[in-house]
């Protein structure tokens, strides 16, 4: 099943060169012209900006204008949403800021994080274990409280 993706996601996991297991789990990932020059355009030099403009599998989609609920939001993440909501209702949004989060959920979409895509690689047999990975996203720059990712480990008996 495809999602929809903000910049983030493909940042942090280009980041731990760990791209591709967003199209191992997802197949394929569709992001709007925000997302697209914020991670290949914006920044020379980027993690993933060589790897995301490489991947066949990542797919540009215009937008269409964010609703003024978004308005707060940063470009990306509100162009994702209304994306997510005019065209793809039914996939998942990758999200991980908690404002866009709950912007895209009171919306009534589905949101994955990064921790929630090592949980659905685990699950699917993607990856062995999510200690590693979720390791490498926190050293990477994956904002989560230590003692949440502590539990987290415990409760899924890593």
């Amino acid at each position: 099943m495809p999602a929809v993706s903000d910049s983030s996601p493909l940042i942090l996991f280009a980041r731990i060169n760990q791209l591709d297991l967003l199209q191992r789990v997802f197949e394929r990932v569709i992001v709007p012209p925000a997302v697209w020059r914020e991670v290949v355009e914006a920044v020379p030099g980027r993690a993933g900006a060589a790897e995301v403009r490489a991947a066949g599998w990542i797919r540009r989609e215009a937008s269409p204008p964010p609703s003024a609920m978004l308005a707060p939001l940063g470009a990306g993440e509100a162009e994702a949403i209304a994306l997510a909501l005019a065209r793809h209702p039914n996939l998942p949004i990758l999200l991980d800021d908690g404002p866009d989060c709950r912007a895209a959920k009171v919306a009534g979409l589905e949101v994955v994080g990064c921790v929630g895509i090592l949980l659905l690689a685990r699950t699917r047999g993607v990856v062995a274990a999510v200690r590693p990975h979720l390791l490498d996203l926190l050293a990477a720059g994956l904002y989560l409280r230590r003692n949440a990712a502590d539990e987290l480990l415990r409760e899924i008996g890593e």
